[in-house]
């Protein structure tokens, strides 16, 4: 019996001493892996998507389309509650019409900076042939769509710029004509002109 005991006091000793050899094993395990991602954390390369300038150009044109948004509305219709609340913010219409010209003017700079900043900067000419539209972006949409449905297991790898990007780039370029347009009319002709074929434009409605 004594034997018996022995032995199985030793069986227990060494099952002890075995799971305690596996934890430890499991636990550089661990730690190994912990280890590699770090590491792999650590080697990740960065790349600088928009320098300095095009981040710069970006917060004019965003602050400027704003104010001339929260200034502009509440000048065209004057008797709204909510408007006389933001007009009566730039003390009167006087003020909120001296800050809505000021930023117009900033719309104005930006635009025709961006026009040269795209022409004569190395930087520029780069990003503006690379927003171009071009065949790819036909077949990024379809296969976009059949991923959205359920037909393909992947998203699409796009290019540098997506086909949505594209499309919001461009469609600023139609939103200053259009604003920058329109404003300059009310500014400088009261909201009249009349060029030539199309007869009379009055936007002072």
């Amino acid at each position: 019996n004594k034997l018996a005991e022995f032995e199985s006091q030793i069986r227990s000793e060494v099952l002890i001493e075995m799971q305690k050899e596996k934890e430890l094993q499991a636990d550089i395990e661990q730690e190994k892996e912990v280890d590699k991602i770090e590491t792999e954390k650590t080697n990740e390369v960065y790349y600088e998507r928009f320098g300095i300038n095009f981040r710069i150009q970006h917060i004019v044109l965003l602050t400027s389309t704003i104010m001339l948004i929260v200034t502009g509305v509440p000048l065209k219709f004057p008797k709204n509650s909510v408007s006389q609340f933001a007009i009566g913010l730039f003390g009167g219409a006087p003020g909120a019409r001296e800050v809505h010209h000021f930023f117009a003017l900033g719309l104005i700079f930006i635009g025709i900076y961006h026009l040269l900043y795209t022409f004569w900067s190395r930087h520029g000419r780069k990003d503006f042939f690379e927003l171009l539209p071009n065949i790819r972006d036909f077949s990024d949409v379809y296969n976009q769509m059949k991923y959205y449905l359920g037909f393909r297991k992947e998203k699409v790898k796009y290019e540098r710029f997506s086909y949505i990007e594209k499309f919001d780039y461009w469609a600023v370029y139609w939103g200053l004509i259009m604003m920058i347009g329109t404003g300059l009319v009310m500014w400088l002709f009261q909201g009249k002109f009349e060029p030539l074929f199309f007869g009379e434009i009055n936007l002072s409605w």
